[in-house]
């Protein structure tokens, strides 16, 4: 599931490598973007849903994988959102997180606390796995 997926970058990479999509973002003008971005690529694997979050139409423990990108400091209750994360994951789901938290070349993306990102996430009891930051050469 590409979670707050914009006009669908990130929606098209995941489609040319998943059987399946799903992509979730509030904004509907989003979604037709994200949408026709997929039918450019002719990926057809991919299912559109407008969601804040809190509910998702999806079945418990369904999604491989979650991917929020430059997204998660919007969400507005943090603390519901991650519960019906981890009611869609599978027991062996992923849920990644990518934000900014230093200055990047990510233009207008705003610099995140990855304390507070971690202290939300494992709130919720998702247990938190940090990765190197991207360095670009």
């Amino acid at each position: 599931m590409d979670f707050g997926c914009g006009p669908g970058y990130f929606t098209v990479e995941l489609a040319k490598k998943a059987k399946k999509v799903v992509a979730v973002d509030l904004s509907e003008g989003m979604l037709k973007k994200a949408q026709r971005k997929t039918e450019k690529a002719r990926v057809g694997n991919v299912e559109f849903l407008q969601s804040d979050g809190t509910k998702i139409q999806l079945k418990d423990a369904s999604v491989d994988l979650i991917l929020l990108v430059t997204v998660f400091h919007e969400i507005g209750d943090t603390a519901t959102v991650l519960e019906e994360f981890g009611r869609i994951l599978k027991p062996t789901g992923k849920l990644v997180v990518v934000e900014v938290i230093k200055k990047t070349l990510i233009p207008g993306a705003p610099i995140q606390n990855p304390q507070v990102i971690q202290a939300k996430v494992e709130a919720v009891n998702f247990q938190l796995q940090q990765t190197e930051p991207y360095k670009s050469y």
